[in-house]
């Protein structure tokens, strides 16, 4: 069975239906919720806000305008002669974080190396 839902009653000073007999009242006021119904259930769901990022993501970008990219990592200008404009802090920033990077990255590969190398007994040839 479908579950049906009731409206609440119309104060008959706020309505049109105030100058019909009673009789043709009650016809117009199921004609009115059976049209309401139906509307309601014609009305497709309203699909949840996308948050930017995700509108930005669908279409092959990243979630923030200050991801990686060209605007972001390429240089904005050059000097007349070819010379390469100086460096911004953030992309020093970011240089030096992935140095850093590169660093741990490396010393970890070394121990797991040497973890995985047994230890080496000193020979006894006597």
């Amino acid at each position: 069975m479908a579950a049906t839902t009731t409206l609440p009653p119309i104060p008959p000073s706020t309505c049109a239906l105030a100058s019909l007999p009673s009789a043709s009242k009650m016809a117009a006021r199921r004609v009115l919720r059976l049209a309401e119904r139906q509307a309601r259930s014609l009305r497709p769901l309203p699909r949840p806000p996308q948050r930017i990022g995700q509108w930005r993501e669908s279409f092959g970008l990243s979630p923030s305008p200050s991801g990686p990219g060209p605007l972001r990592d390429l240089p904005d200008w050059s000097f007349a002669d070819g010379r390469p404009s100086p460096p911004w802090r953030g992309q020093l920033r970011r240089l030096r974080e992935q140095r850093e990077l590169a660093c741990r990255a490396l010393a970890l590969s070394r121990s797991l190396e040497a973890a995985k190398d047994p230890p080496k007994a000193p020979s006894t040839n006597q």
